[in-house]
């Protein structure tokens, strides 16, 4: 649903700029041929899929303000505000890039100057204040948990902020390149410097242009101040959603890019049906290949039906990452789970009835060692020092798929003592 979400709302920003219908259309299409909207997306990164959503929407919603003022549409480029904000804490890099360039266009700057902006202020807030408490209830020390995230080297500042740029390069060129083939190969004249303009740039191409080229510069300013190095393709969203408006934007306004739109669209589709065939089939393929099943065909469903059948679906597992974690909430609501790596919550999960009344850990077993054994089968993310109240682990096996039952997967679930430190 979020994917088509980011398809409706780039087939909306395009057709701003673009102020075509055809060329929104390919503008749209065009993100299946990237592979994380294409693929990665329809497994991980919930919250880089707000994000980009709530990125386009906020460029829509700010267009449209401008160029027809009123409180519906300050209402929703709040809400897109607050979505975005909500989102991923790199947000703000989109978000200054808005504003900034906004500020430099005329039309733009008279209705951010204007008493809708207090409206849609006031709706980003809301959304926003209920984490916001939380926050300072709990204490919580975000500045802390994204510096330990984002600046995890020992070198000098200096030495940091050179790694942190030439990545920030690298990524850039990494994230745009599926993009600027794919046109290269189907719309050569879109990305020809040499291709003469039919029209000058409308105000959305502009906003979406100088928004990327801010929100770019943001980032270099960011790592140049902090020294930070984590930096790689896939946080590059909020600097380069807004490319396919950029670059269709462009191509409307050239002669003869029209004719080549269908091309766009037929390799889109083509590039749509072959993946879903491939995930479809995904389960044959790793059978075949023997190796272990693609992360989003894990069995939970039938691993949730044999822990229930041996009693661990109540009381406190503790999960070996979030992923995990996510999953077993998903399939065993009545299970308390704490993840132990990847985890950046502030605090615990709560209580509830019956989480007190055991206490185990569960991970998966991705060798073939003795079953059992838990010096052999114990997964590497868990913590160490867990107060065992068994030496031997229950493995258990279910199978990879229906039709492929010879396939197993397997999970080990290690009984822990009640008053463990690891599930208070």
């Amino acid at each position: 649903a979020l994917v088509a979400l980011i398809g409706w709302l780039a087939f909306l920003a395009v057709e701003r700029a673009s102020g075509s219908e055809r060329f929104a259309a390919a503008g749209s299409l065009l993100l299946s041929l990237h592979s994380y909207f294409g693929w990665s997306f329809h497994h991980w990164g919930t919250h880089t899929l707000v994000l980009c959503a709530a990125a386009l929407g906020s460029f829509v919603a700010l267009v449209d303000l401008a160029a027809r003022p009123g409180l519906g549409r300050a209402v929703l480029f709040g809400l897109a505000l607050g979505s975005g904000l909500m989102s991923k804490f790199s947000f703000p890099l989109f978000l200054g890039g808005l504003f900034i360039s906004g500020l430099s266009i005329p039309e733009l700057r008279r209705v951010l100057c204007s008493r809708w902006m207090v409206v849609a202020a006031l709706v980003a807030a809301a959304l926003c204040a209920p984490y916001l408490a939380w926050l300072a209830t709990v204490q919580g020390d975000v500045v802390t948990v994204v510096r330990a995230h984002m600046i995890p080297g020992a070198q000098s500042h200096l030495a940091r902020a050179a790694i942190g740029l030439g990545r920030l390069g690298w990524s850039l060129c990494e994230f745009m390149a599926p993009w600027l083939a794919a046109l290269a190969l189907l719309m050569p004249r879109a990305i020809d410097p040499r291709a003469k303009r039919g029209r000058a740039p409308g105000m959305a191409e502009r906003l979406a242009r100088r928004t990327t080229g801010v929100a770019i510069a943001l980032a270099a300013l960011g790592i140049v101040a902090t020294g930070a190095t984590t930096v790689a393709d896939h946080y590059m969203p909020p600097l380069l959603i807004l490319a396919p408006i950029i670059l269709f934007g462009r191509a409307a306004a050239l002669e003869g890019t029209a004719p080549q739109l269908p091309r766009i669209a037929s390799a889109a589709l083509v590039a749509t049906l072959a993946l879903t065939l491939y995930r479809a089939t995904l389960p044959t393929i790793d059978a075949l290949l023997g190796r272990p099943p693609n992360t989003g065909y894990l069995p939970y469903g039938a691993l949730a039906r044999e822990m229930a059948a041996r009693g661990y679906d109540r009381g406190t597992a503790v999960a070996a990452d979030v992923r995990e974690a996510g999953n077993l909430r998903a399939v065993l609501p009545q299970l308390r789970v704490i993840a132990t790596g990847n985890s950046h919550r502030t605090l615990r999960p709560p209580h509830r009835d019956g989480t007190r009344d055991r206490c185990f850990a569960v991970w998966r077993l991705l060798g073939r060692g003795p079953e059992g054994n838990l010096e052999t089968v114990a997964a590497p993310t868990l913590p160490r020092g867990l107060e065992m109240a068994a030496r031997e682990a229950t493995v258990i096996e279910v199978a990879a798929a229906p039709l492929f039952v010879h396939r197993r997967v397997r999970w080990a679930v290690l009984d822990l003592t009640q008053d463990s430190s690891k599930c208070r």
